[in-house]
Order: C-alpha cells, then structure tokens, then sequence
C-alpha cells in the first residue's frame, strides 16, 4: 500500500482509534486509583529562586564561584538566621547557589514547607549576600580614594619644598649679588622641578575630584527577575537538605542545574493520573493503529479498484460514483432524470466501452473483460447481464441506467428484470409490476419486461439463458 492509502485507511477507521485511544486512557488513569499500595498523605514542598547576573557596566567582576560561597555561609547566613529566629544549622542546609560564569550570572535557592518561607528566605539571602559584596566594593573603594589623597598630599609637599628652593636662589639674586653659574643652574633646574611637580599636584587632584564625583561604585551584581515559589517532591526536598548538611551547597552550572534542583523526576511525573492518562492514550492510539492495519492486511474484502483488478487479473471497466441517499430513496434515475450529473456521465462511459472497447464479448466472452482488443472491433454485444454477490450493490441501477443509455444512443433495447426476489427495476423505470408483458417506457427505443416465463425451481442465470 502507498502512503496515501494507509492515511486514507485511517481517516476511515478514525472511531475505531478514537475507541482504543479512549479506552487506554481511562486504564491508565484509573491504574492510579486502583493502586494497592497507600501513598498515604500528600506533603508538598516549596522552593524559591532568585537570578542575579553581572553588570555589563561594572568596573570589577568579582568571581562568581568564590563569591557565591557568601550566600550559603558567613555573616549573610548568621544574620537571616538571626532575622528569622532559627538556628544557623537549621537554615544553612535548605540553600543552593549554582554559578554559571559563562553566562555571567549566579542562582540562589531555598526550600521550605511554604512558598512564603521559600520565597522570603531566598530574597533575605539574596540582599545579604549583595550587602556583603558591595560591603567589599565600597571597601577597595575607600581604599583607592584615601591613596589618591596620600599623593596629593606628597605632590604638595614635592612643590612646597621646590618653592623653597627657588624662593632662596631669588632672594640672593635680589641682593644684587652675582649668581655663580652653578647657583644659575640649580635656579634653572628647582624652577623646571617645581613646574613638573605643580604638574603632577594637578593630575592627582583631578583624578581625586573625579573618583569623589562618581562615588562609590554600584553593585557588581543586579537581580534579573522576581522570585516564584514552585512546588517540589518531598523526595527532592529531603535530598536538598541531606546535601546541605554535609556542605554540598555550593555548584557551578555544569554539576547541577537549576531544573534538575526544582523540578520532579521523570518517574514522578509519571505517577500522577494525567500522566498515565497520556501514556495510555499514546499506547491505545499505537495499538489502534496497529489493529487497524492487521485488520485491513488480513480482510478479503474488496475495497477499492486496485484490489479488484489485482484479485481478478482483469481491468475495471468503469468507475461509477456513490449515488446519495436522498436519490436512492427518490427512485432518481441518472441517466434520464439527471442527464448531465456526473454520476450520469460515469454511466455514458461504461456504455461507451461496451460498445467500442469491448466489442468481442459474442465470439469471445472473456474478450468484454481483456485490455486486448485487437482484432474484435465491429462486432455487436448484443446481451449484457448485471449482477453481483449481494444485495443492495447496484444491479438494478446499473442496468436500468444502461438501458436508458444504450437507447439513448439509437440501439433497441430491452431492459429484463431477472430479480426475482425483490423487483425494483420497474420502481425506476416509473411502471407498474406486471409480469409477463412487454411495456414501453417513454424512453424512445427503450423496453421494459417485468418478468419471464419461468418455472418455481428455474435461477437467474438459467432464465437469462433462454
């Protein structure tokens, strides 16, 4: 089968996936209400997480690894544990920082019984922690400022002690004493020092005064978005807690990640009822789409024009459309009421090739059904019987909607019901059942007979043969 043929094979049979879809589903869910054993009471916990990342506009980054042991150690944790009024041994096991230096940036967690104890815990640590790396900013900055004062205050002296210098050597040239030439020199030379050292006085006062103005700088560190406390299992609460009690607080992103902290494990998902339901809707669509094709490889049935030909070995002649219901009911006749109906226009085909294509069927019955017609054209059919394996296939439309055709196209014709059992074809024709007489139709060139001689033991096919 083509790929086409097996999508239109499941669009037909979409109620019978829909049924194991459905009813996989409800297994599943219902395997976890039928669960032996007791889960006994539900127990959620709760952690919070707060992202800060560097500041792309800072002038020292300090290292992310080492700055994040501040977090989950020292004074921050000593004065949140103060804060909250519980015991520092008590408080340290339930944080988490993970470092993620190429990205720039650190997470820290918590967890708690409450989402407001996650979430207030993670944000008490948090503005610690940046108290305590901006306590060290401000520190190196302190530190710069009181060195730029110190130079300033050993230019001055450099100058101070050059003014002295040259105001000496003035005031002996002032006395109208003559300078010796190494008096006149060390004048040049004090002079030019004293003009460098002003230099230098100046340079370190304005970089003083520019390092005043900017005031201490900002924090390295900026938060990137609000804390949200989500749910997580007990087992995982549990596992945080035992870790931070034997110092495992501290990660870098490439030993632990924020969702592998925070998040349930995959064989948790799958314990809840919405989960099994997934699973089981999966397995029964699978499983559908498995019996559906077994099905259609193990059916004899014939449903499409591929499969007649390649069980009989023999062409289709033509293809004739499915005749709605309202028509059938109606009693319509295509081929004289809906002249111009596609369904019409299938049947002028046929016609069409059982008068030229298949024209040997007198000398050689197999002929009407070959694809050679060579050597055939010019003779007449002159009988041709409709039938079928089953009732309801369209024998009685067929022929009538021949006949009129056949007629139609300037042959006598005489249309012969051979159903014995349940006549209908004088239904279409628009007659009265009478058996036994030949009757015009109406259509030129066409006739109408009800029923034949025959005895109570004679078949169709022995009648036709008369």
């Amino acid at each position: 089968m083509e790929p086409s043929q097996y999508v239109r094979l499941l669009k037909r049979r979409w109620l019978v996936l829909f049924v194991f879809v459905a009813v996989f589903a409800s297994l599943g869910y219902a395997s976890t209400l039928l669960s032996e054993e007791d889960p006994g009471p539900v127990v959620t916990r709760w952690t919070a997480a707060q992202i800060l990342v560097v500041d792309q506009d800072a002038e020292q980054v300090p290292d992310l690894q080492l700055a994040a042991v501040f977090a989950t150690s020292g004074d921050v944790v000593d004065r949140v544990a103060e804060e909250r009024g519980v015991p520092r041994e008590e408080l340290a096991p339930t944080l988490r920082t993970v470092s993620d230096r190429t990205e720039g940036k650190i997470t820290i967690s918590a967890v708690a019984s409450t989402p407001e104890d996650a979430r207030d815990v993670a944000q008490r640590i948090t503005e610690e922690f940046l108290v305590e790396i901006n306590k060290d900013s401000a520190a190196n900055y302190q530190t710069q400022l009181d060195q730029l004062a110190q130079d300033v205050e050993a230019r001055l002296d450099e100058v101070t002690a050059l003014q002295a210098t040259v105001d000496l050597l003035l005031a002996v040239q002032d006395s109208e004493v003559e300078l010796t030439s190494a008096q006149a020199d060390d004048l040049r030379r004090a002079q030019a020092s004293r003009e460098t050292a002003l230099s230098r006085l100046a340079t370190a006062e304005e970089a003083r005064e520019t390092l005043e103005k900017a005031g201490p700088p900002e924090s390295p560190l900026v938060i990137l978005d609000e804390i949200l406390p989500f749910r997580i299992s007990e087992r995982e609460y549990n596992s945080r807690i035992a870790e931070g009690r034997q110092g495992q607080r501290d990660f870098d992103v490439g030993q632990v990640s924020l969702a592998d902290t925070s998040s349930p494990t995959v064989s948790e998902r799958l314990e809840s009822p919405a989960a099994r339901a997934l699973l089981g809707g999966l397995a029964g669509l699978v499983l559908g789409i498995m019996a559906v094709l077994v099905h259609a490889r193990m059916d004899p049935r014939i449903r499409s024009k591929e499969q007649a030909e390649e069980a009989f070995g023999l062409p289709i002649l033509a293809d004739i459309p499915i005749i709605v219901r309202k028509d059938r009911k109606a009693d319509v006749l295509h081929a004289r009421d809906k002249p111009r109906s596609a369904i019409a226009e299938a049947y002028r085909y046929l016609r069409s090739v059982l008068l030229f294509s298949r024209a040997g069927a007198q000398a050689d019955p197999a002929a009407l059904l070959s694809s050679d017609v060579e050597g055939v054209a010019g003779r007449e059919v002159r009988v041709v019987m409709i039938t079928s394996a089953g009732q309801g296939e369209g024998k009685t439309t067929t022929a009538a909607n021949l006949a009129v055709l056949m007629a139609e196209a300037g042959h006598d014709t005489v249309l012969v019901n051979c159903d014995f059992r349940l006549p209908s074809a004088h239904k279409l024709i628009g007659l009265d059942y009478e058996p036994g007489t030949v009757a015009e139709t109406g259509v030129p060139n066409l006739r109408f007979i009800a029923d034949v001689e025959r005895t109570d033991n004679d078949t169709p096919g022995q009648v036709s043969e008369r």
